[in-house]
């Protein structure tokens, strides 16, 4: 997945097509599909949220376009939503998928249902096939080429591609949370016939099939899960005050002759008196921090006094 881009525009075309005017920024080109859209992301706004289904809703501004050279020395375009996932069977178009984390009951499945709310065909578009790539070496400098190759069974097609408009994928677990993705095709194409078909607004309905509650509470893994799951909204975790430690000086032949009984958590081995006396604000310091010690992590802390190096 992409993270936002932020770009700056440093010239303007005049292409002009049925969505808007495109800008071209270094070798990428923002078009726009509705006249006005600023370069962005897909904005994915959740709508509805249960233990049954989830609903949401999907605005694709635009797209980003980089002309590339097929082997056949056809020029193609890649496209790309700076926030997708990619189809990556080679030779096939490399249409860019909007990918969207859900919490679901455990051991459930989903049902998909797509609405386009509003969409727009766009002509003139040949959408570049998924690469394959090499890597060469200069001067112990890797150089990856990527060529693209079409299938073409594939591109004499004059039906839309794919004819599902989602996928399904990554049917797993987030610690005792059960997830699937679920990835939107906002852009298509007909392949032979150069045009893409968008869908620039849609709303999405995953509806869950099977019983019990969608969302886990993860414990000090909610944070984790309310980020990446668009439906998982559990309270950040806030550990319990640990209980109150204690830091108890024991006597080093007291301590070897029946440490049994005395368990801790932290011990401190403390020098010989000879030190302590050559030393006299040492040991106030040691039981202060021994204190401290005890009170933040609740651990039982000995200090070992008398005790002699050998």
């Amino acid at each position: 997945m992409r993270f936002n881009q932020v770009l700056s525009v440093v010239a303007a075309v005049g292409i002009l097509i049925s969505a808007g005017t495109a800008t071209a920024t270094y070798n990428q080109t923002w078009v726009p599909f509705r006249s006005g859209n600023q370069p962005a992301t897909p904005q994915i706004t959740l709508l509805e949220s249960n233990d049954s289904y989830v609903t949401y809703r999907i605005v694709t501004p635009g797209m980003w376009v980089t002309d590339v050279t097929g082997t056949d020395y056809l020029t193609y375009q890649k496209i790309e939503l700076h926030r997708e996932l990619n189809e990556t069977t080679i030779g096939y178009p490399m249409l860019p998928r909007v990918p969207v984390n859900l919490a679901i009951p455990t051991g459930a499945t989903v049902s998909v249902t797509v609405t386009q709310v509003s969409s727009l065909t766009l002509s003139n578009y040949k959408v570049a096939p998924y690469p394959t790539s090499s890597v060469s070496y200069d001067h112990g400098m890797a150089i990856w080429t990527d060529s693209y190759t079409k299938n073409a069974s594939i591109y004499q097609l004059t039906t839309t591609y794919p004819s599902s408009n989602y996928l399904t994928r990554d049917y797993g677990m987030f610690r005792n949370q059960q997830a699937v993705g679920v990835d939107i095709y906002t852009i298509r194409c007909k392949p032979a016939l150069n045009k893409l078909v968008v869908a620039d607004t849609v709303k999405v309905k995953v509806t869950f099939n099977g019983g019990g509650a969608a969302e886990q509470d993860l414990g000090i893994f909610n944070e984790a899960a309310n980020a990446c799951l668009i439906n998982h909204y559990w309270p950040r975790y806030e550990p319990p005050e640990p209980p109150a430690g204690t830091a108890t000086l024991v006597n080093a032949d007291v301590w070897e002759n029946d440490w049994d009984l005395h368990p801790c958590d932290y011990l401190i081995v403390v020098p010989n008196q000879e030190f302590l006396n050559s030393e006299p604000g040492f040991m106030g310091d040691v039981m202060s921090f021994a204190a401290m010690r005890a009170s933040l992590s609740g651990f039982d802390v000995h200090l070992l006094e008398n005790f002699l190096f050998r």
